[in-house]
């Protein structure tokens, strides 16, 4: 009996469908899924592996830029992470996404809270939502990181932006002082607290008076700094209504 002629493997697209369809060497949804897991149960080296197959034909995909720029910086890979932070954030204030723009930055300053650069982008980031005062909060939080001897001229860019957003604002002025003080910049910090007397009343008064003094302790403005204590105001009101 003939052995039965051998099976034509199938030709048509329908028929590759079974045993001889062929797998497609990049299935965007599979890796994407796959990274997800891997991100789930603690892997980060090996979520970015996938993300990074992604983004070799997506390269200005800003989404996942993001994602792959925590992983990078989550396995101790700063210049990567920050190379994908900034990337992203571009991509998003180029195509008018403010707040994802925003957001790239705030979770930026989270890996890199020691980079200037990362808290200004942030506060202009801010700035351009219209909210100059949330930025110039943002700034004041973020100079807190700058502490060390070196640091000082950073921390003075930054606080100095913080009041150009919000000018006279006492929080913000009276870290600026500060700063400058720390900086050498004594005369400039002066000059601040002296334009602060003509725009502060109360207890804040009090404050810039004693900082004054502190400065330049002279009679003068030893005098000045005890008239803005409230004991000393109600006496000069007393002597007054005796006359």
């Amino acid at each position: 009996m003939a052995l039965p002629a051998p099976r034509t493997p199938p030709s048509t697209p329908a028929a590759r469908e079974g045993w001889f369809r062929r797998k497609p060497l990049y299935d965007r949804r599979e890796i994407l899924a796959a990274a997800a897991v891997a991100q789930g149960k603690g892997k980060p080296k090996k979520a970015l592996t996938q993300y990074l197959r992604v983004l070799e034909m997506e390269p200005d995909n800003p989404t996942l830029l993001m994602k792959a720029a925590v992983l990078f910086a989550e396995t101790r890979q700063p210049d990567d992470a920050w190379k994908s932070f900034t990337h992203a954030a571009e991509l998003f204030q180029k195509d008018g996404l403010v707040d994802k723009w925003s957001s790239v930055w705030a979770q930026t300053v989270i890996y890199f809270p020691r980079s200037h650069e990362a808290w200004l982008s942030l506060a202009k980031a801010k700035s351009a939502r219209g909210v100059p005062a949330e930025a110039a909060a943002m700034l004041l939080t973020g100079s807190r990181n700058f502490t060390r001897r070196k640091d000082r001229e950073m921390k003075v860019t930054l606080l100095e932006e913080a009041f150009r957003l919000v000018p006279y604002q006492f929080d913000v002025t009276m870290a600026y002082v500060a700063a400058l003080v720390a900086n050498k910049q004594r005369g400039d910090a002066f000059d601040l607290l002296e334009e602060m007397v003509e725009r502060t009343s109360g207890s804040k008064l009090r404050k810039i008076r004693g900082k004054m003094f502190r400065l330049r302790p002279t009679p003068a403005s030893a005098w000045r700094w005890l008239r803005a204590t409230p004991a000393q105001r109600a006496a000069s009101a007393s002597s007054t209504r005796r006359r």
